[in-house]
């Protein structure tokens, strides 16, 4: 694959930067959110249970990304 001048192989592939992976956490936090209470009126414990994990790694991902990971990598 050629590059232009000055442009990096890494944001050229997809063309983005890590806001669309932020957004996907954010949305998912939401979707699951909706969904565990949908499972939880219907009594469906695996659909309550499936997204409540989706919340819990999307919060864990946002926790490490943005809070833990820079202050134990040794970044600021």
């Amino acid at each position: 694959m050629r590059y232009r001048i000055g442009e990096s192989p890494e944001l050229s592939a997809y063309g983005s930067t890590g806001d669309f992976v932020l957004f996907t956490v954010v949305l998912c936090i939401f979707i699951g959110a909706a969904l565990v209470w949908i499972g939880w009126r219907g009594r469906q414990w695996w659909l309550v249970i499936w997204n409540a994990g989706l919340i819990a790694a999307s919060i864990a991902w946002f926790a490490w990304t943005y809070w833990l990971g820079p202050q134990i990598m040794g970044r600021s």
